[in-house]
């Protein structure tokens, strides 16, 4: 269960626009949360150059913090000015990532807000590298907010999968719907319940000669199985929940595919997703989604999650 008691949100000062800060105001004035502004910065410049002593260097790192302190306390000021408790920290750190992770061990969020970026070159959200790593790493939901991000919330999509329920998926499906019924009764979202399903295809049937082959129509009473099979599995997992029937929605298909026509379908402007790994890369599956939808992205851990 999401409680916002207190809230981390990652400034960006290569960026004129800061929609995670904007994000965050907006549920602060919700919630009454604590609200805390981070950076982390690290100039290459300084690093890399061998031309300068280690107290150079040391004294270079101060200066560039105490420029970075005096533009994040500008926002600490407009913050500040419309009577929210908020108070700052500037870092120098690399990776960026880890310094998030770091903060995370002396200031207990319960929600951590970044901003995601256009491509230049693509039109769709780039994901940075810091960015999959809080993914894999991140003790505590990880909201990721893009530039056009400019609303309240109204649409929630939240995907699940009742068929894993242990390993490092124990509990993950309660953390997600319990999350979803809180925003939903905070924020006033319209919300729907999604999962889907990849069946086997008819010709991968008729390729396995072992299987004994299969016709169309029985091929059509697999599917018809496998979806009421997965339906019934859906229903139970959301059975503790007040959840209507038209909240409910289930797909046979390739997940990526379905999980981005549902965001369309519903017109989502937040996803909430559970992620499992903090080594190696992440899910082929999530990544390929977040890539793909255009909404915010909220990233949820099972308690089972064990930072590094």
């Amino acid at each position: 269960m999401l409680t916002l008691n207190h809230i981390l949100v990652d400034l960006d000062p290569s960026r004129d626009s800061q929609p995670a800060l904007n994000k965050a105001i907006e549920l602060v004035k919700i919630s009454g949360a604590q609200l805390e502004l981070f950076l982390a910065i690290d100039d290459g410049r300084y690093v890399s150059n061998w031309f300068i002593s280690e107290e150079q260097l040391e004294q270079a790192k101060a200066n560039s913090v105490a420029s970075h302190k005096r533009w994040l306390k500008t926002y600490l000021d407009e913050v500040q000015d419309q009577g929210i408790s908020a108070n700052m920290e500037v870092v120098w750190h690399k990776p960026h990532y880890q310094a998030i992770i770091n903060k995370l061990k002396s200031f207990p969020a319960s929600l951590v807000i970044k901003s995601t970026h256009p491509h230049p070159t693509v039109s769709k959200i780039f994901f940075t590298p810091n960015d999959w790593q809080l993914l894999k790493s991140c003790p505590v939901p990880l909201l990721l907010v893009k530039e056009t991000s400019t609303r309240p919330y109204q649409n929630l999509l939240a995907c699940v999968d009742p068929t894993h329920i242990g390993g490092n998926h124990e509990g993950l499906n309660t953390e997600i719907l319990d999350l979803s019924v809180e925003l939903t009764q905070s924020l006033k979202l319209d919300t729907h319940i999604f999962h889907s399903c990849e069946p086997m295809g008819l010709e991968t049937w008729q390729a396995m000669p072992e299987m004994g082959g299969i016709s169309p129509e029985e091929h059509k009473s697999y599917l018809d199985n496998l979806l009421h099979k997965h339906t019934e599995l859906l229903k139970d997992l959301t059975a503790p929940y007040e959840f209507g029937q038209s909240q409910l929605s289930i797909k046979l298909g390739d997940p990526i595919s379905c999980i981005c026509e549902e965001v369309k379908s519903t017109h989502a402007d937040l996803l909430v997703l559970g992620t499992t790994y903090h080594t190696g890369l992440i899910g082929t599956t999530a990544e390929r989604v977040l890539d793909e939808v255009s909404c915010d992205i909220l990233a949820v851990k099972s308690k089972q999650f064990v930072p590094v």
